[in-house]
């Protein structure tokens, strides 16, 4: 088995963003010895932008509550 592929499905499952960046900037052409490696590449690839999106509206999200929180926090305090 590919140890890429091994690599990058355990960040995705474990969420590890900065792992998947780190993977998919150093593959390359000689990565995959075969078509369903690299056809499995490209699905865990299509995981890893599914992944990319949800953290980003979750860390969306988080900044919201904290512009709120700091709305209030300098309505309230003069």
């Amino acid at each position: 088995m590919n140890n890429w592929l091994n690599a990058f499905k355990l960040a995705i499952i474990t969420q590890d963003v900065a792992k998947c960046e780190t993977l998919i900037s150093t593959l390359n052409t000689t990565t995959f010895t075969c078509k369903e490696e690299l056809q499995e590449a490209v699905a865990l690839t299509q995981e890893a932008i599914t992944l990319f999106e949800s953290q980003k509206q979750r860390l969306g999200n988080e900044l919201a509550k904290l512009k709120r929180t700091k709305k209030y926090l300098s309505n309230h305090t003069n």
